[in-house]
C-alpha cells in the first residue's frame, strides 16, 4: 500500500518532461520559439546590451521619458498624467500633444519599475517585434491552415524593412493587436459565438491605445475588410447574433478607447495643432517605394541607401531650415533618417508569393486582403500623386491652373471642416489630387494625420497575409502534389501534415529571413545629462530656461534632461506641440529680436542656452554674434558645447 502511495506521489514528476516535450511540440508553440530566437538575433546589440544601452537616439528618448512620467505620476507622486507643469513653462505641457501610447506605458510599467525607463524601453522593443510576428503567424495559420506558410507571413510582416526603420518610434512597432483584430473577427464570422466579438473588441481597443495611427487604420481597415469579407451580407444582417456580436465589439473597444481619446480631442480642436498641407504632402509616399530593396542588408543595404533611395524617395525632399519652424516642418538631415518613412517594399518574396495567390487562391478568401492592400497603398501616397520620389504635376495654360487652384482653394478654405488656404498651387501646372487630401478636409480625426506613408505598413501586412495563402498555394501545387488542381485552401481546416517534405519551406524560410535581414540595430549610452545640466542643477531658485537654436531643443531627449537640472524650460517637443509652438509665439523665432526678449521676460526666464553642436549649429553661430550685441544677454557659462546667457533686465531691451 506504501509502495503504491509512494508511487502515485512520484507520478506528476515523472510525467512532467513528457508533458513539456508535447507542450513545445505544438504547433504555435514551436513557431513562438522560432520567433523568439529570430528576433533576439535580429536584435542582437540590444539583448547584448539590455541594461546600460538604449536602442535608439532621438525620438527614443521621448517614449523614453513618457514610460518615467507615467511610472512617476502614477507610483512616485500620485499625480495626473495629463499635464506636465514644467515643461512649456509658464503654459504647462499637456500629455497628450503627443502618443500617450497606453499599450506601452501602462504594459510598461512593470518593466519601469523593475528595471528603469531605459531597459523598460529595450523590453517592449523586444515584446513588440516578436508579438507582432506570432500574431501575424495565427491570423494566417488561422486562415491558411499550413504552418510553414505562416510562418512565412510572420517573418515577411515582423521583419520587413519599414519595422527595422521604425525603431526609434515604439508605437509603430506595437503592432501586435492589428492582426488579432482579424483573427477574432474570422472567428466570430465563422462560429457567431460572442466570446470572439468580445476578444475582436478587445484587441481593436488594445491596437488604438498604441497609436492613434493605428485606431485610424483599425477602424477604416477592418470595416472595409468585413464588408469584403461578408458578402453577401444578407445571410448575415438576418441573424440575431451578428447584430449582438457587432454591439458587443464596439462597446467593448470604446471602454478602452474614450478615455484617452478625451484629452486628445481637447488638444487637437485647437486649428494651431494641424499640421501644413505643405508638411503633410512632404510625407507622401511614392509607388516606386514599395519595390525598394532592403537598405538595411549587410550586403547591399549601403549601396541602396547611397545610390537608390536618394534617387527614388528624396528626389525633391530637402531639409527645411529654421524659417520653417512655424509649419512644423522639422527632422534630421540625413538621407536614411528622412527615408524611414518611405521604406514600404514588402520585400521581393513577398511580392511573389503574394501574386502566386491572386492567380491560384480562391478570390473570396484573397479579396478582403487584396481591398485592404489596396485602400492602403492609396493612402499612404498621401494628399498629391509623387512618382519615383517627384511631384507629379501635369503641364497646362496659367489660365486653366488658375481656376483648378481658385476650386481647390474655395474648397479648402469655406467646406474642410478645419478650412485653410491651399498652399500646394502652382501656376503652371496642376497637382494629382488623391483620396488622403480629401479625408484631410472631410473625415473626422484624419485632419490631424501627419505622415500618411505610414499607412504603407498596413499594405506590407496585407501582402505578408496573401504571401501566406500563395506559400500554401504553391507547397499543394508544385510540391505535394504536382500537377494536381485539387485545393486544401477549405476555410476551418488544418493541413494534417506540417513537417513533412520540409526542405522546400526550409529554403524558402532561409531566402526570406536572408532578404530581410537587419544591420545590427543602432544602440547608444542613455543620454541623462550634460555639463550645462550639472551647472544648472547647482544654480539656487528655480528659474526656467529655453534653449536655442529650437532645431536643437526640439527633441525629445530635452524631457530626460529637465531630471537632470530640475529647472523648469519654455521648449517642448511633440508630433502637435511642434506646429502649435511656431504659430502661437512667433516672435520667438526671430531671437534674439526685442520681442523675444520681452515675452521671455515675461515668462519669468532667467537662462538661455545656445547649442553649437547638433541641428542648426550655423545658426548656433550666427546667434552667438547678435546675442554678444544685446546688453541684456549677460554670459553666465560655457559648459562643454553649450553657451549660457543670462537675462538682466530684458523688459524693455
Amino acid at each position: 500500500m506504501m509502495n503504491k502511495t509512494r508511487l502515485n506521489a512520484l507520478t506528476p514528476t515523472v510525467s512532467l518532461p513528457r508533458f513539456i516535450i508535447r507542450f513545445i511540440g505544438q504547433p504555435h508553440t514551436l513557431a513562438l520559439l522560432f520567433f523568439l530566437l529570430v528576433t533576439a538575433i535580429f536584435l542582437r546589440p540590444v539583448i547584448f546590451h539590455f541594461f546600460d544601452q538604449v536602442s535608439g537616439v532621438g525620438d527614443t528618448y521621448e517614449y523614453v521619458w513618457r514610460l518615467w512620467w507615467i511610472k512617476h505620476s502614477l507610483i512616485d507622486t500620485a499625480q495626473s498624467i495629463w499635464f506636465v507643469p514644467y515643461i512649456y513653462y509658464p503654459h504647462g505641457y499637456p500629455f497628450a500633444y503627443s502618443e500617450v501610447t497606453p499599450a506601452n506605458t501602462f504594459f510598461g510599467l512593470p518593466f519601469t519599475l523593475a528595471f528603469g525607463e531605459f531597459s523598460a524601453h529595450n523590453a517592449l522593443l523586444f515584446i513588440n517585434i516578436l508579438l507582432t510576428a506570432f500574431t501575424t503567424f495565427l491570423l494566417a495559420y488561422q486562415l491558411t491552415g499550413n504552418w510553414w506558410a505562416s510562418l512565412l507571413a510572420g517573418i515577411l510582416f515582423g521583419f520587413s524593412p519599414f519595422r527595422r526603420g521604425q525603431y526609434f518610434h515604439i508605437i509603430h512597432l506595437t503592432f501586435q493587436w492589428f492582426p488579432l483584430i482579424f483573427l477574432f473577427l474570422e472567428r466570430f464570422l465563422r462560429t457567431g459565438r460572442r466570446k470572439y466579438a468580445f476578444a475582436g473588441g478587445v484587441a481593436f481597443g488594445l491596437n488604438a491605445l498604441a497609436s492613434w495611427y493605428l485606431a485610424l487604420a483599425g477602424g477604416l481597415l477592418s470595416l472595409l475588410w468585413i464588408v469584403i469579407r461578408a458578402r453577401p451580407w444578407s445571410n448575415y444582417l438576418k441573424q440575431q447574433h451578428f447584430w449582438i456580436g457587432a454591439v458587443i465589439f464596439i462597446f467593448t473597444s470604446l471602454i478602452f478607447i474614450i478615455p484617452f481619446a478625451l484629452p486628445l480631442l481637447a488638444v487637437t480642436r485647437d486649428p494651431d495643432t494641424q499640421p501644413p498641407l505643405e508638411n503633410v504632402n512632404f510625407w507622401s509616399a511614392s509607388p516606386t517605394d514599395y519595390l525598394i530593396p532592403n537598405p538595411f542588408h549587410p550586403i547591399w543595404g549601403t549601396f541602396v541607401e547611397e545610390k537608390l533611395i536618394p534617387l527614388a524617395t528624396l528626389v525633391d525632399k530637402e531639409s527645411p531650415t529654421q524659417t520653417d519652424f512655424e509649419e512644423g516642418r522639422f527632422f534630421p538631415n540625413s538621407n536614411l533618417n528622412i527615408s524611414t518613412e518611405f521604406l514600404v517594399s514588402p520585400g521581393l518574396i513577398a511580392l511573389l508569393f503574394a501574386l502566386y495567390s491572386l492567380r491560384w487562391t480562391p478570390s473570396k478568401l484573397t479579396r478582403p486582403w487584396l481591398y485592404l492592400i489596396i485602400v492602403s497603398i492609396v493612402l499612404s501616397l498621401g494628399p498629391t500623386l509623387h512618382l519615383a520620389g517627384r511631384q507629379f504635376m501635369i503641364p497646362v495654360s496659367p489660365e486653366f491652373a488658375a481656376t483648378y487652384n481658385q476650386v481647390m482653394n474655395y474648397i479648402s478654405s469655406n467646406l474642410a471642416l478645419k478650412p485653410e488656404p491651399f498652399t500646394l498651387a502652382h501656376e503652371t501646372g496642376i497637382l494629382v489630387p488623391l483620396p488622403a487630401l480629401f479625408f484631410r478636409w472631410f473625415v473626422p480625426g484624419l485632419d490631424n494625420a501627419r505622415t500618411w506613408t505610414r499607412f504603407g505598413q498596413f499594405a506590407i501586412f496585407g501582402i505578408a497575409i496573401l504571401a501566406a495563402y500563395g506559400a500554401s498555394a504553391w507547397y499543394q501545387r508544385e510540391i505535394a502534389q504536382p500537377g494536381s488542381k485539387r485545393s486544401r485552401h477549405a476555410e476551418g481546416k488544418e493541413s494534417k501534415n506540417h513537417f513533412s517534405s520540409t526542405w522546400p519551406w526550409l529554403v524558402v524560410i532561409a531566402l526570406a529571413l536572408f532578404e530581410l535581414w537587419w544591420k545590427p540595430m543602432p544602440t547608444s549610452l542613455p543620454s541623462t545629462e550634460r555639463p550645462v545640466d550639472v551647472w544648472l542643477r547647482q544654480q539656487p531658485g528655480q528659474e526656467a530656461l529655453i534653449q536655442y537654436p529650437l532645431e536643437s531643443s526640439f527633441n525629445g531627449v530635452q524631457f530626460i534632461y529637465t531630471r537632470a537640472h530640475g529647472k523648469p524650460i519654455a521648449h517642448a517637443y511633440g508630433n502637435l506641440f511642434g506646429f502649435m509652438f511656431g504659430r502661437r509665439h512667433p516672435e520667438l523665432l526671430t531671437f534674439p529680436d526685442p520681442a523675444s526678449l520681452t515675452t521671455l521676460s515675461r515668462w519669468g526666464i532667467r537662462h538661455v542656452l545656445i547649442e553649437t553642436q547638433g541641428p542648426g549649429t550655423d545658426t548656433a553661430q550666427a546667434l552667438l554674434q547678435q546675442v554678444s550685441t544685446v546688453p541684456c544677454l549677460q554670459p553666465a557659462t560655457i559648459q562643454g558645447t553649450v553657451h549660457v546667457f543670462e537675462l538682466v533686465g530684458c523688459d524693455n531691451p
